[in-house]
């Protein structure tokens, strides 16, 4: 199983960024993980969107769904050409559904388009099995329904927190992951209590915890001192630390 960062920024991106978007590779089996604005763009250096296996959704924030626009009209377009039967499931926490249509119709009633190639399933902490991957979700303590993922080959094992402010029980949803991909995007606890993210020291906290391989963090302002964010997770995690960056690619 491998990891790439497709984007990393949030809540925008600037020039050359992306914001949240993670393709998670196993044997064939390929799942995109959030799709934020630019993702759609950056996955085409990498893989044609007709390829992915699903996509999984972890809340309807825009820098983690807008591009699901993009998205349906690519996958549309993919049908069109005979690149894509049966359509995509797209995997979306429980309501996701009624808001996706609801931005569809106000956008100018784009339902028949941006869902002709694509089938939304609602999750609400639950276990998905896609191909040879087993998905757990469960949720995080966010400002609207965010689910984290578990994704386990049987022998190896990716966690990804999504958005959440730090909890006790991640650790156990996270334990002995491979590779734990952690949003660290808190600069202060003041920020981090008003928006619900985690800092730097609490994503290393919890990679400690979870005795996690490798801890990999993300969810960046640009012009974010990665350097300080490193250093700041550093004092709570003594494992192999990776900043994520727009194309990086990560062995789990």
């Amino acid at each position: 199983m491998r990891l790439r960062i497709v984007g990393c920024h949030s809540p925008f991106a600037l020039a050359g960024q992306v914001t949240p978007g993670y393709l998670v590779e196993s044997d064939g089996t390929r799942i995109l993980l959030d799709c934020g604005f630019g993702v759609v763009s950056g996955l085409s250096k990498y893989i044609a969107v007709e390829s992915l296996t699903s996509v999984v959704i972890s809340h309807l924030h825009p820098d983690h769904s807008a591009d699901l626009i993009p998205l349906g009209f690519a996958l549309m377009v993919a049908k069109s050409e005979g690149k894509l039967e049966p359509p995509m499931k797209v995997f979306v926490p429980q309501g996701g559904s009624e808001i996706f249509h609801s931005v569809l119709q106000v956008q100018g009633n784009l339902a028949r388009e941006v869902l002709s190639g694509m089938e939304l399933i609602e999750y609400q902490g639950e276990t998905i099995e896609v191909d040879n991957l087993t998905l757990q979700l469960a949720p995080t303590g966010h400002r609207m329904n965010c689910h984290c993922v578990r994704i386990s080959t049987g022998t190896k094992s990716l966690g990804y927190t999504a958005d959440t402010a730090y909890q006790e029980e991640l650790a156990s949803i996270f334990a002995g992951v491979d590779l734990l991909l952690a949003e660290a995007g808190a600069v202060s606890e003041e920020q981090a209590k008003a928006a619900s993210h985690m800092l730097p020291e609490e994503a290393g906290k919890l990679g400690e915890e979870t005795k996690a391989g490798k801890l990999v963090l993300t969810h960046f302002l640009p012009g974010t001192d990665t350097e300080d964010v490193a250093k700041r997770a550093r004092t709570t995690y003594s494992g192999e630390l990776i900043i994520a960056e727009e194309g990086l690619l990560v062995e789990v």
